[in-house]
């Protein structure tokens, strides 16, 4: 949901509105390359891979991915890769580790550290927080 809502809030929906062949074809190469992100988000994912999913060279995709969804398509993935593994921080017993390779991070370090970039804390005090928070709302 959160996506759509980021989607929704991007220059994809002033494209459509045009309805040109060239915008819908602009349009169904961006979602086809952001469906193959949400689809394959936990695996090893280059610009390549993302460029080739929308039949375009690196840098026209990187062009598109600024123009209309507003950053690079790898931070794009990584921003993805982290709106998932809060939801299963939130909702997981599984450790910061297992959820980091869950979501496609091959370095705990380097997740922990793009966590802390995006969120502005760790996944531990992230979790913690929210678990502090639940149990204070009970007792109260």
């Amino acid at each position: 949901m959160l996506w759509k809502l980021i989607l929704d809030n991007t220059k994809l929906s002033n494209l459509t509105s045009s309805n040109t062949p060239y915008t819908k074809n602009i349009e169904k190469k961006i979602r086809n390359m952001l469906a193959y992100i949400h689809e394959n988000y936990s695996h090893p994912i280059s610009l390549n891979d993302i460029a080739s999913i929308g039949n375009i060279g690196r840098s026209e995709c990187c062009q598109l991915f600024k123009k209309y969804v507003h950053t690079t398509p790898i931070g794009y993935l990584i921003k993805y890769r982290i709106e998932k593994s809060i939801s299963l921080l939130l909702k997981d017993d599984s450790t910061i580790t297992d959820i980091a390779f869950d979501v496609g991070f091959n370095c705990i370090n380097h997740y922990i550290n793009t966590f802390k970039k995006i969120t502005g804390t760790t996944p531990y005090h992230y979790k913690r927080n929210i678990l502090d928070l639940n149990t204070q709302a009970i007792h109260v």
